[in-house]
């Protein structure tokens, strides 16, 4: 019995010995009992942090004085943390130099949480960080069956081996926009039936082949499927960068879906703050863009020999290749692009966010879809410059300095410019509400006519000639505008398409003597005026109008009740143009109309004025009944 008992304990002590374990003696018998190294407890302690506030970045051997480089130590950590789904924190108040590229691939990961607690990163010559899945390339490509439709939520393709919800989808036309710029528009996958796609959300155009035959085009619809990491987060520090000559990026997202980046301050000279692309559906909030690209007191770099290379420098946040993208309450102080829009941004969304003295403020590229600016403040420089195929701005306060509150792209699709405060009234006359005046593909469009609505606005000091280019329809209703006495300002609607092209204003109110002409509308095909208002010192503008007509427009009805106490309610410029009515309308110390030979008067219906005739110049009444000559 003593001899197996004592072969029986041999053999556990020499099992203990080889495999970590200690030997506990209990009555007679041994018994054993697991040995924690240090690196099982450092184990065990590090996921009980990562399970409770997260793990500290000191614990992989960042120093965070900001004269050591801390590139291992980040890399090391983050990749840690991402493998566990987990949440790393910075030490509060400590800068965190980056000298190199650090590159942290998502793929795959469902939830990644960088609480940088306060701390700076200061990226060195070269230094960028990369938060993302290699999602520039496709894991499946294949070809679209049956064409988008826009406003529609689905499409067949050819093959969709693979293919999940919550994957990236991109589809890209062989046709291009102008300036050579791709086709294409990004989407998540909501639902697949067979071989047919549902997105999220509506298409927000048309790609199909009949856009190949009219842009004389070849090759295939291509459509892409990309796979996305989710629920990344980075919140609570600085980002900075002090090298003027680098062209990279200080923070790049790529791959995301659902990610939030919050309360973050961006100070560079790079030529990129963040960078968001081949990302789904994301939140950017209480960010914080400061000296971006900044060069002097009064811009950031241009395009020119000052800046690297002849680029344009200093975005601070820029969104490209993405579905839709959501920026809440962010300040863009000094610099170049506060907010900027490229190529294949399917979506953007900017509300409550303000921009103090950029000099650009809202931007948008070719390639852009659907841009839209709500409840933010323009301080200073320009306002929006959009090239995107749809845009809407309301709710915003402008007060511009250097140039037009919105410019850029003015045959947009869709065009919505509503409630909004335009305050352009600057000492040195430099700033105005429109400059839209660039040609668009029509052909994205085949489904539907194209708006354009600039209503509920107000709008002070109008001292330049604004513009805006349409297609379609264009409403203007609704707005008030006041003029500064020694400008000749003014607002020019002009159509540039051959068919559908319809003006109606309506209830507008301008107040003032610097315009010479409210409105000049250019070549529509139906035209109708009403309600609208017009008062200012009596005498003082010769010739001026509320509204003024050039081109050939063939179809004008103007009625109910439009007031004007200076000069003319109608001037036509040039061109001919048929009224078919123009009823009910007052003018105190001028006439109705100022026109030329050119122009008739189909039936003139209950107007007043306080001259010797209704009209002026050799205009053609046909029928003229009821109109009323006053003395004043």
């Amino acid at each position: 019995m003593k001899r197996r008992m004592f072969l029986q304990n041999f053999l556990i002590f020499i099992f203990a010995f080889i495999f970590g374990y200690t030997v506990k003696k209990d009555d007679e018998n041994m018994v054993l009992q697991k040995v924690e190294s240090n690196t099982g407890n450092n184990r065990k302690k590090m996921l009980n942090e990562v399970s409770d506030r997260g793990i500290s970045l000191s614990r992989f051997g960042a120093v965070g004085d900001g004269k050591a480089d801390d590139s291992d130590a980040i890399e090391v950590a983050l990749n840690y943390v991402k493998n566990i789904n987990g949440k790393l924190v910075s030490d509060p108040q400590k800068t965190y130099l980056v000298k190199r590229l650090i590159n942290i691939d998502t793929t795959g990961v469902k939830h990644l949480h960088w609480n940088m607690m306060g701390s700076t990163i200061d990226f060195g010559s070269g230094g960028s960080i990369i938060l993302g899945s290699k999602s520039s390339t496709p894991f499946k490509t294949t070809t679209l069956v049956s064409d988008l439709k826009r406003k529609k939520t689905n499409f067949t393709v050819r093959d969709v081996t693979g293919v999940e919800k919550g994957d990236l989808v991109s589809i890209q036309s062989p046709v291009n926009w102008v300036k050579g710029i791709p086709l294409i528009q990004y989407y998540t996958i909501g639902d697949i039936d067979g071989n047919t796609i549902y997105v999220n959300g509506l298409i927000v155009g048309d790609i199909s082949e009949e856009q190949k035959v009219s842009a004389s085009v070849k090759g295939d619809i291509i459509v892409s499927f990309f796979k996305l990491a989710k629920r990344l987060t980075v919140k609570n520090g600085t980002l900075k960068s002090s090298n003027r000559d680098d062209e990279g990026t200080l923070l790049s997202i790529r791959g995301q879906d659902g990610y939030l980046i919050e309360d973050i301050e961006v100070q560079h000279s790079k030529r990129n703050g963040i960078y968001i692309q081949y990302s789904g559906s994301g939140l950017v909030k209480d960010c914080r863009l400061k000296d971006h690209g900044y060069v002097t007191k009064d811009q950031g770099y241009v395009n020119t020999l000052f800046s690297p290379n002849s680029l344009s420098f200093g975005y601070g946040i820029i969104v490209a290749h993405n579905y839709l993208t959501h920026i809440i309450n962010c300040h863009s102080f000094s610099g170049w692009h506060g907010f900027d829009v490229a190529r294949g941004q399917t979506v953007v969304i900017y509300q409550d966010c303000v921009i103090h003295k950029d000099a650009f403020g809202f931007s948008a590229h070719e390639g852009a879809w659907d841009m839209r600016v709500i409840d933010c403040q323009v301080l200073g420089g320009l306002g929006v410059t959009s090239r995107a195929a749809e845009l809407t701005v309301s709710g915003c306060h402008f007060k511009t300095s250097i140039g037009p509150a919105i410019t850029g792209n003015g045959s947009h699709h869709t065009l919505l410019i509503k409630h909004n405060v335009f305050d352009v009234s600057t000492p040195d006359n430099r700033a105005n509400v429109f400059y839209l005046n660039e040609p668009f593909p029509e052909y994205c469009y085949s489904q539907d006519m194209s708006v354009s609505d600039v209503s509920q606005n107000t709008i002070i000091g109008l001292c330049n000639t604004s513009r805006l280019f349409v297609r379609g329809l264009i409403i203007f209703a609704d707005n008030t505008i006041t003029s500064l006495p020694i400008n000749d300002g003014s607002i020019i609607i002009k159509s540039i398409v051959s068919s559908d092209k319809v003006a109606i204003i309506n209830n507008n109110r301008f107040i003032g003597t610097g315009m010479q002409h409210n409105l000049q509308l250019s070549n529509f095909d139906k035209i109708t005026v009403s309600h609208n208002h017009r008062e200012g010192p009596i005498g003082l503008v010769y010739k001026s109008a509320v509204i003024a007509l050039d081109g050939i427009n063939p179809d004008i009805v103007i009625t109910d009740n439009n007031f004007s106490n200076i000069a003319f309610a109608i001037h036509v410029l040039g061109g001919s143009s048929t009224i078919n009515l123009i009823q009910g309308n007052k003018v105190i110390n001028g006439q109705l109309l100022l026109a030329s030979a050119k122009t008739s008067i189909k039936n003139a219906i209950g107007n007043i004025t306080n001259q010797s005739t209704i009209v002026s110049g050799q205009v053609n009444v046909t029928q003229s009944i009821n109109n009323v000559v006053i003395s004043m």
